[in-house]
Parts: C-alpha cells; sequence; structure tokens
C-alpha cells in the first residue's frame, strides 16, 4: 500500500490526473503508467500466486472502519470472475464478508484478509454459519480451503 501511494503520489499530475512517462517528469498521459497504477490498486483488492487466490491482500485498515462497505464484482482472474463484499461493524467486535469463489478453475485456497481498523486480533470464525478454524489471527488471514459459490464469512474480534 506504501509502494502503490508514494508512486503515485510522484507520477501524478495535478490538474490533469494523469500519470508522468519518469517521476522527474516526461510527457504525460502515458498507457503504462496508467496501467501500472490499476494493476497495483487491483492486488490491493485479488492477488493471484500459483494455486492460490488473495482477497483484501493490502487493503488500508481505515477502509474497514465502522459501517464502511467494500466491494469487488466481476473481477477477473485466471481461476475466473469473482465477486465480494465486505461490510465492518467493528464498534461492535464483527466484521462480515460475502464471497462469490471463482468455479471456472477454483483455486486451491482462497485467503480472505480482514484487517481490524484498531489492529484488534481475530478471536473467531463462523463460515456458513459454522464455527471454522482455518484463520490465522497474526496475520488477519481466513483460509477458504475446499469452498466453492457463494460463502458467507463472519469474523469476531
Amino acid at each position: 500500500l506504501r509502494s502503490m501511494l508514494n508512486q503515485y503520489a510522484v507520477d501524478i499530475m495535478p490538474g490533469e490526473y494523469s500519470f508522468r512517462e519518469h517521476t522527474t517528469g516526461g510527457p504525460p498521459d502515458k498507457t503504462y503508467e496508467e496501467s501500472c497504477f490499476l494493476e497495483r490498486f487491483r492486488q490491493m483488492l485479488v492477488t493471484e500466486e500459483a494455486d492460490t487466490l488473495w482477497l483484501a491482500r493490502a487493503t488500508p485498515r481505515a477502509w474497514l472502519e465502522q459501517g464502511k462497505p467494500l466491494a469487488v464484482k466481476n473481477a477477473p482472474t485466471h481461476f475466473g470472475t469473482l465477486a465480494y463484499e465486505i461490510v465492518s461493524d467493528a464498534d461492535h467486535g464483527k466484521i462480515a464478508a460475502v464471497v462469490e469463489l471463482p468455479s471456472r478453475n477454483p483455486p486451491k485456497t482462497a485467503l480472505l484478509r480482514l484487517r481490524h481498523p484498531k489492529a484488534l486480533p481475530i478471536k473467531s470464525v463462523e463460515v456458513n454459519g459454522k464455527p471454522w478454524t482455518e484463520f490465522d489471527k497474526d496475520k488477519e488471514v481466513v483460509r477458504l480451503t475446499g469452498l466453492t459459490g457463494k460463502v458467507a464469512v463472519r469474523v469476531g474480534y
């Protein structure tokens, strides 16, 4: 996130909101620079690594403050199209997500990262209304292994 925003800060041309060719200048509105920005932004929300699909891997904590929704729709991936929506009820110790996992070429594992705005550790997870033990409280990640279709996740802090 820090790298992405630092690069944005030095490449963007205020007023035009286009990207320079280089951090020190150059012609504006360069396709390569604009596509790099979009790819960096995409990787904050959806990233493929071999047979693993990451969701919300680099979302800022502020994006999951009380009542804020975060949604990704019709996102193309190597595994197929996916969607998810995360809704925070952080003030009451909960963050919920509904994930529509890709079915064309399902990932071996999908990892959903839910970063509490105050960096509280995960205490419990429910998947589709049942207790779920596949999570890493230190990395703030829920492992969605062996699941397909629409998955409801509720995390308690």
